[in-house]
């Protein structure tokens, strides 16, 4: 039997050839007086005893110690070595002959020999890494250049690929420092906790109890498809107090940090997004709005590379190696056409610069394919109805009614 590990320390998994996979548990470990809880189990106290709780030792994968220890378990490398021998005891028992990694971009030499060193000693025989950009993309319908966008704790990675000649190929990987799930969390608990402020003068965040409510509820929100309004209630000493934020408010402070994930993007870039990037409110809309073309990862892409790709699986006099291409399994895609940037502004009728929201009582009703709300029939494209599949680029002639102004972009310095 072939396994596939896929280190991602949002959704760690293993995969064994079918559709399914072992599990896909957040890299989480807490540290407690009654031992120790990975997973889900340990996302339940993240916020009660955080110097007990522990959730960045799969990207680290160093020997820096922890700051709070148990016996066995002095540093990230020993959490790691623990959390792998919890992870793998499923599979152990039914002998695996050979195991890939799937990894993201980013870890060094030294990181992916550290993880390969607390594979074996916990007894799993890899054979490869491979970068998981490549199986999340290799089903997708590329232009010969394309990337691929995943986010993670507390990063996100840009990988360009390269498709050509039946391979896919790493060209280039980005790691986006401080842009990753944990961040954008905090940012949404900022934002209630100024509403709890303003509402009540309470503030969640000073009492542990209170403060793992709050994340609790952000992250049921951010795992709810739906992305209502986020309605969060807490409860502490015998009251409760509740508070409600638009959705759209949520996804105006999010933009700040996707405009950070765009940077390394070509323009008019066809993009994969990763399993967790493609679920992010608001990330494939604000793509769009920028000229990009957006594809959600194939569900099926980890799982079916074990006999898609199975040269990832053949070892080697040189020892375990790491695959930087494999077999392209789709068929390629025309170039994606070259866009401006996306307009930011129109021209009014006295020549001022105005926020396009300002068009129309607020263009943020037009489309949901430019990265807004909803269709207005009121608006039109350059003497069209709204079509759907691009963004306003400058020299776009809105019109509504009576107004009529041209798109503008104003530079932001990048």
């Amino acid at each position: 039997m072939k396994l596939l590990f896929h280190l991602h320390d949002l959704a760690l998994g293993w995969y064994d050839g079918s559709n399914g996979s072992g599990g896909g548990d957040p890299g989480a470990a807490f540290i407690g007086t009654e031992g120790t809880l990975f997973g889900a189990e340990a996302l339940a106290s993240a916020r009660l005893a955080p110097r007990a709780f522990n959730q960045d030792h799969w990207q680290a994968l160093n020997a820096d110690p922890l700051s709070q220890t148990a016996p066995g378990l002095q540093n990230n490398a020993d959490l790691v070595y623990r959390h792998l021998q919890t992870l793998y005891e499923p599979w152990a028992g039914r002998n695996p002959e050979a195991v890939v990694i799937a990894v993201p971009g980013g870890h060094s030499t030294d990181q992916l020999g550290m993880l390969l060193g607390i594979a074996q000693e916990v007894g799993i025989p890899v054979c490869g890494f491979v970068d998981a950009a490549l199986l999340y993309a290799r089903t997708a319908a590329l232009p010969e250049r394309a990337y691929c966008i995943e986010v993670y704790l507390r990063r996100a990675v840009v990988t360009e690929l390269s498709c050509a000649d039946a391979r896919l190929q790493r060209a280039d990987a980005t790691v986006v420092p401080r842009i990753g799930q944990l961040q954008l969390i905090d940012g949404w608990l900022d934002q209630l906790v100024d509403r709890f402020v303003a509402d009540s003068r309470f503030d969640p965040l000073r009492v542990a109890e209170t403060e793992q409510q709050l994340f609790d509820q952000v992250r049921a929100w951010l795992l709810d498809t739906r992305r209502d309004a986020l309605a969060v209630e807490i409860t502490h000493q015998g009251s409760t107090r509740a508070v409600r934020i638009e959705a759209e408010e949520l996804l105006e402070r999010a933009q700040v940090r996707y405009s950070e994930i765009e940077r390394p993007l070509a323009p008019g870039s066809t993009v994969v997004l990763g399993p967790i990037a493609a679920t992010l409110p608001g990330l494939a809309a604000f793509l769009s709005s920028r000229g990009h073309r957006t594809l959600d990862a194939d569900e099926r892409g980890l799982a079916l590379s074990l006999t898609a790709c199975p040269e990832l699986f053949a070892t080697s006099e040189a020892g375990v190696q790491f695959s930087s291409a494999v077999p392209y399994a789709a068929t390629p895609a025309a170039p994606s056409p070259t866009l401006e940037p996306a307009a930011t502004h129109f021209v009014d009728a006295e020549h001022l610069a105005r926020p396009l929201d300002a068009f129309a009582n607020g263009i943020a009703a037009l489309d949901a394919a430019y990265g807004w709300r909803a269709p207005a029939a009121s608006v039109r494209v350059n003497g069209a109805p709204v079509a759907p599949g691009r963004a306003l680029v400058p020299g776009d002639v809105l019109e509504a009614g009576d107004e009529r102004v041209t798109c503008i972009r104003l530079s932001d310095g990048t």
